[in-house]
Parts: C-alpha cells; sequence; structure tokens
C-alpha cells in the first residue's frame, strides 16, 4: 500500500555520512550510463559499517509492538492519513485484519537491544483480495477506497485474477519513531531490498507497490521497479462526490510501482 519514513537525512554523527532522497535521484540519472552513483555507493556502505540491523520474520516478534509502530507511523507522518487527526488505534484495525495473512512473506528489522525499528508487511495478492474495513476509522475507509480506484487504473498492467504465487504485493512499511532520519532511510532501502529478495526466492513473477512516500517512490526506480502510474490524490473525488484528500498539496503524488522477476 504505502509507506512512510521521515523525510530528508541529517549526519548523523562524524563518521557516517547523510542519507538522503537526492542520493537517490542522482543515482536514477545517472545509472543507466555511469553506474551507481559513488556517493550514494560511499553513504550505504558507511551506514552498513556503522549500523547494525538483523531481519526476523514478522511471525517472531510480539504482535502488538509491530502493529502499533506501523498504525503510529502512518497516523503521524503518512501523507494521506496524518492530517485527519487520527491516533494509533484508529488505525490498528486495518493492520489487524490482514495481520494472517502478511505472517507468511514478511519481516521486521531489529536493532542490537532487539527492538522493532522497522516493519514490512507483504503478502500474496491473492490472500490480500477479500480484506474487509470492518472496525476502521472512516479516513482509512477512503484511503483504501483510494488505492482501490488506483487498482482500477492499472488493471492492464496487473493480472486481475492472479494465481497464488504470482503477484506478492507490498501493503505496509513504516518505521520506528525513535529513529533519527539518516536511519530511516537507510531502513526504507534495507526493506525495499529484502522485499525483492524475498520476491524473487518464492518465485513470484510480480511485485506491486501503492507508493505514497517521495522516498520509496525513489527506491522502488532504484531497484528496478517500472512506474505505472502516477496520481494526485488532492484531486481524488469519491463516490459521494467529496475530495477526502483536498488537504494533500498539489504536488503530492502516489505511484503504482511494478517489478518482475
Amino acid at each position: 500500500m504505502a509507506a512512510t519514513t521521515n523525510g530528508n537525512a541529517s549526519r548523523m554523527d562524524g563518521t557516517t555520512d547523510a542519507l538522503r532522497i537526492e542520493d537517490f535521484l542522482r543515482t536514477m540519472n545517472t545509472q543507466k550510463s555511469l553506474g551507481i552513483n559513488p556517493q550514494l555507493s560511499a553513504s550505504i556502505l558507511a551506514l552498513s559499517n556503522n549500523l547494525t540491523y538483523r531481519k526476523v520474520n514478522l511471525s517472531e516478534v510480539p504482535a502488538e509492538k509491530a502493529q502499533h509502530l506501523l498504525a503510529e507511523c502512518f497516523v503521524k507522518k503518512g501523507d494521506l492519513e496524518k492530517s485527519a487527526g487520527m491516533v494509533a488505534e484508529d488505525f490498528c484495525p486495518v493492520i489487524r485484519n490482514a495481520w494472517q495473512s502478511h505472517l507468511k512473506y514478511s519481516f521486521v528489522l531489529l536493532d542490537l537491544k532487539d527492538e522493532i525499528v522497522a516493519v514490512a508487511t507483504i503478502a500474496d495478492a491473492v490472500d490480500l483480495a477479500n480484506l474487509n474495513s470492518d472496525g476502521c476509522h472512516p479516513h482509512v475507509k477512503e484511503v483504501f477506497s483510494y488505492l482501490g480506484h488506483l487498482d482500477e487504473l492499472v488493471q492492464d498492467h496487473i493480472p486481475q485474477n492472479p494465481q497464488p504465487g504470482e503477484v506478492l504485493s507490498v501493503h505496509l512499511l513504516g518505521t520506528a519513531q525513535t529513529n533519527s532520519r539518516t536511519e530511516n532511510i537507510y531502513l526504507m532501502y534495507l526493506m525495499e531490498e529484502e522485499i525483492h529478495k524475498r520476491a524473487a526466492e518464492n518465485k513470484f513473477k510480480l511485485c506491486v507497490a501503492q507508493n505514497t512516500n517521495a522516498l520509496t517512490q525513489q527506491l522502488s526506480q532504484f531497484f528496478g521497479c517500472k512506474r505505472v502510474l502516477s496520481d494526485h490524490p488532492t484531486g481524488y473525488v469519491n463516490q459521494r462526490g467529496e475530495t477526502p484528500f483536498a488537504a494533500v498539496p498539489e504536488w503530492k503524488v502516489v505511484t503504482v510501482d511494478v517489478k518482475e522477476y
């Protein structure tokens, strides 16, 4: 579905270079002819030497902790969610409703204290096809109605009745509020990398993400995804003639990105 992070990064300390969204932008502008941007490579290498995280399956951590991290992340930082004045518990029902579908492929990142610092929920698209919105906040329902609208717009690019094991869907990615901006961006990089690794290892043919965050939009293209749609949510009109995302800046876009394996 979407992902949130804190945005551009600031220097963490005297030894670790900052990692910024602009680094990925520069790389995408040059990588076809010049290879990976050396500044980006150096930043990632420096972070890998200074930051240590452990990937574990979602089923191995307390569900409530992971769910709260995701919910808090979206209500405080999500471009489609933060203007609605929601609290974390308003967003939790949609996460709980999909939890069992997430357990097979999803994962979290733990720091050296074994605290959850990032969560990636991904699932077979077949398992997410019949999610319900029972108990969800009205604005959360609007978000998912909008994302369903985007699904209709890209139906020529994505199988409409996929077989099990054919399409991996990226649902929710989130990072902890206590992370620095640089840590968040590096964590998002690691999650995107791991998602495509798991998709390939499990022999999915396609990975699909609806990205509402500028960083994940850039990371999707960095990892070789094809952009099949860019949409401005501020102009979306629901079935009642309302514009639920009118508060979203006009320059903000939501993208649908697809990678074939």
